[in-house]
């Protein structure tokens, strides 16, 4: 998306088809590429929706029930790449939640093909049109500061323990931690079967649990990339190597796959930054997150696909001392 200026393809919204309900939207001021003023109306979107059950619980003697809504804030807009259409959505939640969210729509890549001619790289989606098997991956660059600059990141996931006197029954297990301490160690991947998950704490700070206040980067359903290695695509965007880069905060360092990425023939970006082997305890942080999708088009996707989504969430960890959102006011229940 670099190579096609992301920002300049941003939609303008329309309220009632884009976007429901009481909004607010964002102009801004672009320039082109010979410096013309671009006057960019209604791109970004600003909403509240209701996210239903935020939390609820039931006396199991007395039947008595407590329940609240989620609300969340909402904060999007639509770009259109070519064929494609991607939302970009940002969400912030009651309970302190930070969601990412992309949303894939448009049109396919598509080939026309002769009755009977195999598609080992698409599939058939219409009479002789093929949707070509393709992938899409978003790097997010997440400058975090929790609680202060001075950060440390940890890689958490479920530890089991072996059978033995301390576990006769072999069904315990805990949570295994390992602190990245440096770049080079900072190129990390998703597993979804240990349920890992990158906790980003201030170790500088404790609440009265004696917790550091943190939030942990929770990742989403990913995919590894399809690509060969040392293809012009890899050496380009080498970011999509990991789902998980941390670096040490550069001002220079703002795209994961170089400052210039049109036409590039690759070379910097997060693969050659690491190798600086920066210290990354309580130090001021930034982690790159890989989301990817890979798209084997269907017959429903024909036309006009529906929306695909990809993203991840922020969730507070220790860094409050009880649910925050223990105390809204309760919603105005009745029968129907």
């Amino acid at each position: 998306m670099g190579e096609t200026i992301f920002g300049k393809q941003v939609n303008s919204l329309k309220l009632g088809c884009d976007r429901l309900g009481e909004i607010y939207y964002f102009d801004f001021d672009q320039v082109d590429e010979l410096g013309n003023p671009l006057d960019l109306s209604q791109i970004v979107c600003m909403h509240e929706e209701d996210y239903g059950v935020l939390w609820k619980h039931t006396d199991p003697h007395t039947q008595k029930s407590e329940v609240r809504r989620s609300r969340r804030l909402v904060v999007s807009s639509f770009f259109t790449i070519g064929n494609y259409d991607y939302g970009i959505f940002w969400y912030l939640y009651l309970d302190g939640t930070i969601e990412f969210e992309a949303k894939l729509t448009g049109t396919l890549y598509l080939r026309a093909i002769t009755e009977g001619e195999p598609t080992p790289y698409g599939s058939l989606v219409a009479p002789g049109v093929n949707g070509m098997v393709h992938e899409h991956y978003f790097n997010i660059r997440l400058d975090m500061s929790v609680d202060g600059d001075a950060n440390t990141v940890v890689e958490m996931q479920a530890d089991r323990a072996p059978t033995g006197p301390d576990n006769p029954h072999g069904n315990a297990h805990g949570i295994s931690e390992s602190v990245i301490t440096s770049e080079r160690g900072g190129a990390r991947n998703t597993a979804p079967k240990d349920s890992r998950f990158w906790k980003i704490e201030n170790r500088s700070r404790s609440n009265r649990l004696g917790w550091h206040p943190a939030y942990k980067l929770m990742p989403g359903p990913n995919v590894a990339p399809m690509h060969q290695p040392g293809s012009p695509f890899m050496r380009r965007a080498g970011f999509v190597e990991h789902d998980l880069w941390v670096t040490a905060y550069d001002p220079d360092e703002l795209h994961a796959p170089g400052q210039y990425v049109n036409q590039s023939e690759g070379g910097p970006g997060l693969p050659q930054w690491i190798e600086k082997d920066r210290n990354l305890v309580e130090a001021d942080v930034v982690l790159w997150h890989t989301v990817g999708v890979l798209h084997l088009p269907r017959p429903e996707d024909f036309p006009v696909m529906p929306v695909e989504y990809t993203g991840f969430m922020l969730k507070p960890f220790g860094f409050f001392e009880r649910n925050p959102a223990i105390d809204l006011a309760p919603p105005l229940c009745r029968k129907p």
